[in-house]
């Protein structure tokens, strides 16, 4: 199979970083829309964290807000595969950090299901989200300088 990646991950912790609803907002019979970012957080300890930012929005009211991070610890032999030692970089591939999105996604969209069961707002789904589409090129850090410091993106 073309573009097949195997990596070896453990979901260390899920965090709920923010929720709000804003009642005044809603209106039950209007249509909504998410927007969606995404932040990724490296570290040299084979660490990576995923925050996405929603906002579920009617018109140009937030109706909802949520941030949710999911962090993961990566194995050994993965992490080692990521490693570019010519370039004295640790390169994370696109297509792994775009699976990490699709996990948090879909912990953020079970997080809004628990916060919004019994409401209103339990109308609101939260959607499939493509990684691939918010994750566009590897994400690249350089390796720990003899002094000692090290990058995050």
């Amino acid at each position: 199979m073309e573009n097949e990646f195997r990596i070896g991950f453990t979901l260390q912790s899920i965090k709920n970083e923010q929720f709000a609803l804003f009642n005044e907002n809603y209106v039950y019979t209007d249509e909504g829309i998410f927007s969606v970012g995404v932040e990724v957080k490296i570290s040299e300890d084979k660490r990576i964290g995923v925050f996405l930012q929603s906002q579920y929005l009617q018109g140009d009211r937030v109706v909802i807000k949520i941030v949710v991070s999911c962090h993961f610890i990566i194995n050994d032999e993965s992490w080692i595969s990521f490693l570019d030692i010519e370039e004295s970089n640790i390169v994370i591939p696109q297509d792994v950090l775009a699976y990490l999105v699709l996990v948090t996604a879909g912990t953020t969209r079970g997080i809004l299901f628990a916060k919004t069961e019994g409401t209103v707002f339990s109308t609101v789904i939260f959607p499939a989200i493509d990684g691939s589409e918010l994750i566009k090129e590897d994400a690249k850090i350089p390796l720990k300088t003899k002094n000692g410091y090290s990058s995050n993106v």
